[in-house]
């Protein structure tokens, strides 16, 4: 039997949350208010949340950066994952192309 009533968390995680404490959580939160219950978000807005969500990320480990990365590929909107890339630091996409260059 199907309830329609919303469950609830025993502590309110909003409630929970301070602003600058932990980087790994301001990241989620980011994410979140992205994904919300399927909002359409203006493409300006999606585009610095997924580029804040990525700025707090880059203070967290590797794993947990491509957790959400998976996260937002998942559910993000195009604007959202183009913000996230315009905050990776350059040294993530040294993987691009590492090939020498031949001297014409």
């Amino acid at each position: 039997m199907r309830s329609d009533t919303k469950p609830r968390f025993p502590v309110n995680p909003w409630l929970a949350w301070r602003p600058g404490s932990d980087r790994a959580f301001d990241a989620l939160e980011r994410i979140g208010v992205l994904i919300r219950s399927g909002a359409i978000w203006d493409d300006s807005y999606a585009f610095e949340l997924g580029a804040q969500a990525r700025r707090y990320a880059n203070q967290c480990p590797k794993g947990f950066r491509q957790g959400l990365e998976i996260v937002l590929s998942e559910h993000g909107n195009l604007a959202a994952i183009q913000g996230w890339l315009s905050a990776a630091p350059s040294r993530d996409f040294t993987h691009i192309d590492q090939s020498p260059r031949s001297a014409d």
